[in-house]
């Protein structure tokens, strides 16, 4: 993989987070949610078959396939969890992207000095132990006399075993993710034009 293909990947996983948020919208605010209340969703190997509720002729095109419909708001947990799957995907993903391209003598080793570096590997490496922290007795020592801080979250060595939710909020995981790909676009020789219109605008707020 060169980095120039790695940018897309850490872009896409991001508006995947984006889009999740816009389901988090609908699914919890009632005056939005009448209009999903409306369709059914035909889920089967083959694709995903949007149909009109109000249209009784409409039959699924797939053989087998489960027909999944909403009849209310959904509760505002019930939601969250979309977003959280796909926050997670979207550290885990777009840090096995960075791993890969080192791996690979892509990116110089000197990545790994990076402030979110060594921060994101071990949110991914507590995504796949169980959502727990999880140090090697290594990492445990040097973790008691060097903590990992990135921004204002620190990672210390008391924290293993314990979940890791809760931990990295929403606005951070896009942060880190957004460190990721700005590092990618400073190291890579190409010029990355990226002109397509996703329909998704981003705008950081402060509250003073």
């Amino acid at each position: 993989m060169e980095i120039i293909d790695a940018i897309p990947k850490l872009e896409s996983l991001r508006r995947g987070v984006f889009f999740s948020l816009g389901a988090y919208a609908v699914l919890t605010k009632p005056e939005s949610a009448q209009s999903l209340l409306a369709y059914s969703i035909n889920v089967s190997n083959a694709r995903l078959q949007v149909m009109d509720r109000s249209q009784p002729e409409a039959v699924p095109e797939e053989r087998l396939s489960e027909e999944i419909s909403f009849e209310r708001v959904l509760e505002d947990h019930a939601a969250r969890n979309i977003v959280e799957i796909s926050i997670v995907h979207m550290i885990s993903k777009s840090f096995d992207v960075i791993s890969e391209l080192r791996k690979e003598n892509k990116l110089s080793a000197d990545v790994s000095k990076e402030a979110w570096y060594q921060f994101a590997r071990h949110i991914r490496n507590a995504y796949s132990h169980d959502y727990k922290w999880n140090f090697h007795p290594e990492t445990l020592s040097n973790l008691e006399q060097n903590p990992i801080e990135w921004k204002n979250l620190r990672i210390e060595s008391n924290m293993q075993g314990e979940e890791v939710y809760g931990f990295l909020g929403d606005f951070d995981a896009l942060q880190l993710n957004s460190e990721m790909l700005e590092y990618l676009k400073r190291n890579s020789e190409d010029v990355v034009q990226n002109n397509e219109n996703d329909g998704i605008r981003k705008v950081i707020k402060v509250k003073v």
